[in-house]
């Protein structure tokens, strides 16, 4: 089991490490390792998502990106991470529970990812138009060094650089699925 978790930690360090080395070049593979496994002990024992601000300030201190460009890499990290595993669920989640509901929920989480790809895409595109609005906006204010850190990482970024975060996001999934196999069959249950 330790294999597998040094495996999967390894693959997310690489996965980060892509993204900062495109960004900041020649950015080391330890720091990125340090970055990333201090976020991670730190939002293991803290309650929340504290871990993920102590990333943001990181990057923001060690990679020198701004407080807006570090938390947009971040939430881009997240919006990969989270979009692979709902990606490869639906098929499944369709064969067991194949009801009307279910159908209503599905549809409605294609159309809040396909909204985010038309945000994303419009970040990249059109970024100052979406400023415009959040910076007008007193309440929408705290989310344009937000957005404009976001559209700053998704112009920086090439579609190869994207792919391969993907990828090596995907092979974290794939070890934690593993890990998960294992540990049942460990333990005696009964997995297909």
């Amino acid at each position: 089991l330790a294999f597998i978790h040094i495996v999967s930690l390894l693959c997310h360090t690489l996965a980060v490490w892509v993204l900062l080395n495109h960004i900041r070049p020649h950015s080391s593979f330890s720091t990125a390792y340090l970055t990333l496994t201090t976020s991670l002990v730190i939002g293991y024992f803290l309650p929340g998502r504290l871990g993920l601000p102590v990333r943001v300030y990181l990057y923001h201190r060690l990679f020198e990106l701004t407080v807006g460009a570090a938390s947009g890499l971040v939430g881009l990290e997240l919006a990969v991470a989270t979009l692979i595993p709902f990606i490869f669920s639906i098929p499944g989640l369709w064969i067991f529970y194949s009801n009307p509901w279910f159908f209503g929920s599905v549809l409605f989480l294609i159309f809040l990812s396909l909204l985010l790809v038309l945000i994303v895409y419009l970040l990249r595109h059109d970024g100052a138009k979406i400023g415009w609005i959040l910076k007008t906006r007193r309440l929408l204010s705290p989310l344009y060094s937000f957005a404009e850190g976001l559209g700053q990482m998704l112009k920086l970024l090439n579609l190869w650089t994207l792919g391969l975060f993907s990828l090596l996001c995907f092979l974290v999934l794939l070890c934690s699925v593993w890990f998960s196999k294992v540990l049942l069959l460990h333990l005696g249950w009964p997995v297909s």
